[in-house]
This record gives C-alpha cells, sequence and structure tokens, in this order.
C-alpha cells in the first residue's frame, strides 16, 4: 500500500484493493514477516498498511496489542483495525510517522517504498521510531518479475499505447537497490534476498476484471483509454498470460532487504 498516493485511486474499496494486488501481498507477507527475528511481545509498526496484508502476519507473531499500523487512507485504514482488533492504528505517511522516537522494536513496509515521495525523510522517520539495535525491513516488486504488472506494461506497449504509469519501481528492480537504500539511511548489517509467490485465476476474465476495479496508478489510465484501445490491450494481455482456456497462475517476485538501526 502506498505511502503517497498517486490518485483518489488507493483510497477505494479495500476489498478491491484484496482482488486486485492483495491476493499476492497476502503470500508476499507470509514471507515478508519471517526475513527478521521477531518474538511475542516486540512493538512493530506496519507502514503504509493497507487492509492489512502484513498486519495480519504480525498480529500471529507478535499479537495485536504490539502492533501499530499507519496508512494515509482513512478507509484501508479503517478496514485494517476493523480486520485486526487491537491494534494501534494511525493516519499518516512515511515522510512524517505519528509516533514516539524509539518506540518500535521493529519496522517493517510492503509495497511501499516505490511510492513515497521523500525517501530520505522517511528513512530519517523511520530510523527516528525504531529503538537502538532495532530491526527494519522493506520489500517492492522486482518489476519485470512481476506478472500482473508487467504483462500489462508489456501488453499496453505492443499495441502502441503509453504505458501504465509504474512509479519509482523501476528504481529498485536492480540486485542491492533496496539494500542500498537502507545503508544510505543509516542501518547495519544490511541483507538483500527476493521473495517468490503465485496467485491463481479461475480464468483470464478474473484477472481482466481485476484490472478495472480502480486501484492503484492503473486505474486512472484504464479509464483514459478508448473502449477500442482496451480492447486491444485485453487481446494482448490474453496472449501474454499464455492464452489460458481455464485456472491459470500469475507470478511475483519482490526484492526484499532487512537491517538494523545502530545500537
Amino acid at each position: 500500500m502506498s505511502t503517497q498516493p498517486d490518485s483518489n485511486s488507493f483510497f477505494a474499496v479495500p476489498d478491491a484493493y484484496d482482488n486486485f494486488m492483495g491476493r499476492f501481498a497476502k503470500p508476499l507477507a507470509q514471507l515478508f514477516v519471517k526475513t527478521i527475528p521477531l518474538a511475542r511481545g516486540d512493538e512493530v509498526l506496519d507502514i503504509g498498511c493497507g487492509p492489512g496484508a502484513l498486519t495480519a502476519q504480525l498480529v500471529n507473531v507478535v499479537g495485536a496489542k504490539h502492533v501499530s499500523v499507519v496508512d494515509p487512507s482513512p478507509p484501508f485504514l479503517d478496514a485494517c483495525k476493523q480486520r485486526y482488533p487491537g491494534v494501534t492504528g494511525k493516519v499518516g505517511r512515511a515522510e512524517a510517522l505519528p509516533f514516539d522516537a524509539h518506540a518500535f522494536d521493529a519496522v517493517m513496509s510492503q509495497l511501499v517504498i516505490h511510492f513515497v515521495g521523500d525517501l530520505d525523510q522517511a528513512g530519517k522517520e523511520i530510523v527516528r521510531v525504531t529503538r537502538p539495535g532495532g530491526w527494519v525491513a522493506t520489500c517492492t516488486w522486482l518489476f519485470e518479475r512481476m506478472e500482473l504488472i508487467y504483462f500489462m506494461d508489456q501488453a499496453a506497449r505492443a499495441v502502441g499505447s503509453s504505458a501504465p504509469p509504474a512509479p519509482r519501481v523501476h528504481e529498485f528492480s536492480g540486485e542491492g537497490s533496496v539494500a542500498a537504500y537502507l545503508e544510505s539511511i543509516g542501518l547495519e548489517d544490511v541483507t538483500e534476498t527476493t521473495l517468490t509467490v503465485k496467485s491463481g485465476y479461475a480464468n483470464f476474465e478474473e484477472l481482466w476484471n481485476s484490472y478495472l476495479v480502480g486501484i492503484g496508478p492503473i486505474a486512472p489510465w484504464m479509464n483514459e483509454q478508448s473502449d477500442e484501445s482496451r480492447a486491444a490491450v485485453r487481446t494482448e494481455l490474453f496472449k501474454l498470460a499464455g492464452e489460458p482456456t481455464g485456472a491459470f497462475e500469475l507470478s511475483a517476485t519482490a526484492r526484499s532487504a532487512h537491517g538494523r538501526t545502530p545500537a
């Protein structure tokens, strides 16, 4: 979930997000939460929680009363708090976290950094709210290996349409790029890895309809296309997905890194 939405699409119905990106974000969270050593009772912050894909995993590990979440979208924040009673939730952005200094043993952000407008300021805030020696972890999609987004990008280009926006994702596609960001904000013992997940679709219509629900930067782009352009993109997307006649899967790989604040 973005900490800096590019359109009102991030303030849409949480269930629509679940249908589009959440189906990848949820299994990703199961892997991402294991990248740092968390224990029951640790105080943890989920930055850009969205409807709660990562929050769910954190609640399971440390307990709801030890999880705090922040997101700029009130509908998403409300959905997260309703789904996971006991968590502390506040509206806010990564660049101005509404929490006290050294409040958390760990700070995690999933699918967020490529939307943050001021990464340097966000880094200062992350370090500020993390206790000395605490853990910080972040991950973002590796663009060319996130088929949901990459296939749409390639389909648009193939039919001569302007490609859908993908804010800053390319900036973190290179090996070591996420680790380099964490090191730039002063973290130590930084490690980077990749995490791969899959999501199943009953048929191609389910995939196509998920692009039409009005979520993320693709939403305004889809609305700007003519009927003819959308039809051409749909045809090309069908080819890229392997021309499925029944159930099929798409895969997605995220680049993940974690490190510790100076003790």
